[in-house]
């Protein structure tokens, strides 16, 4: 159940370890347009972009994946019946950085299957 997980974690801004962080991950501009082509731009992907740079920028080791669901259900219910492939998915790539972008593409085609 997703009962009470909107509290269940804290929205971290963290900019003191940017510097700790890969040049191509801290340069927002450059992996926005990586990931999100012009013609790809949807809220949808905007918004899972987000979440996702959001996670690389606070968190230091894997991210544990009951936050990572509470994450995805809060924002789009429609991510339910995948939730937790995409959250093993997206902890995975937390500590393969170098994958983000393949990682992403996986993501989505896995979405497109689901729907």
């Amino acid at each position: 159940g997703a009962g009470g997980a909107a509290g269940a974690y804290e929205v971290i801004e963290d900019q003191e370890q940017e510097s700790d962080q890969d040049p191509s991950l801290t340069n927002e501009h450059a992996f926005r347009e990586h990931i999100l082509p012009p013609n790809q731009k949807h809220e949808e992907q905007h918004r899972v972009e987000e979440f996702v740079a959001g996670l690389l920028k606070s968190e230091q080791g894997p991210v544990p994946i009951a936050k990572i669901q509470s994450h995805l259900c809060t924002f789009d219910q429609a991510y339910d019946k995948s939730v937790e492939e995409l959250a093993v998915l997206l902890t995975n790539l937390c500590n393969k950085k170098d994958s983000i972008i393949q990682s992403i593409d996986g993501m989505y085609q896995m979405r497109a299957k689901a729907s």
